[in-house]
């Protein structure tokens, strides 16, 4: 359970530094290429948070190929951004490109990890973001699925689901 504590963590402070400092960053985790790859450009602290991630081992003992599924083996990454779904690093990043902020800054709640199958890693994200410079800040939940690839030797994101935190409350 440490080791999915440590990934999921080390994931959520890389993945959102990144996205705030520019989301093209993001591209190499939808691609299964390792994190640290796009880590480069950034800060030392940003760096020395996401390096820990390629010393990390897979949660569990490696599957025979024979058993090796076409997860693990890099299947597309999906996206359902408010609803809408996206699969393949293209769209997502494509959708991730058209969102109508220029600026945002990630405020994370909370993180929990938890490992599942075949090596992976649950990130339930909840937090706040300022968008724009704008005062109001949104509620957010994320939750990331990070799948063991046997072909690199790291993680990427399988999964990820976004929704803005909105309540509807009945009148009368």
């Amino acid at each position: 359970m440490g080791d999915a504590r440590a990934i999921g963590e080390n994931f959520t402070n890389w993945y959102y530094q990144t996205f705030d400092v520019d989301r093209e960053g993001v591209a190499a985790a939808y691609q299964r290429r390792l994190l640290l790859l796009c880590a480069a450009g950034l800060p030392d602290q940003t760096r020395a948070a996401s390096s820990s991630l390629s010393s990390l081992a897979p949660l569990g003992p490696p599957l025979p190929p024979a058993l090796a599924s076409a997860h693990q083996r890099g299947a597309d990454s999906v996206l359902t951004y408010e609803g809408e779904v996206f699969q393949g690093a293209v769209a997502i990043m494509a959708k991730l490109r058209s969102l109508s902020f220029r600026t945002v800054s990630h405020i994370i709640t909370a993180a929990d990890c938890q490992p599942t199958i075949n090596n992976g890693v649950i990130v339930c994200v909840i937090g706040q973001m300022q968008v724009d410079g704008d005062d109001k800040l949104l509620a957010y939940s994320e939750l990331f699925h990070l799948q063991w690839n046997v072909e690199t030797n790291n993680y990427y994101i399988m999964n990820d689901c976004f929704r803005i935190s909105v309540h509807h409350y009945a009148s009368g």
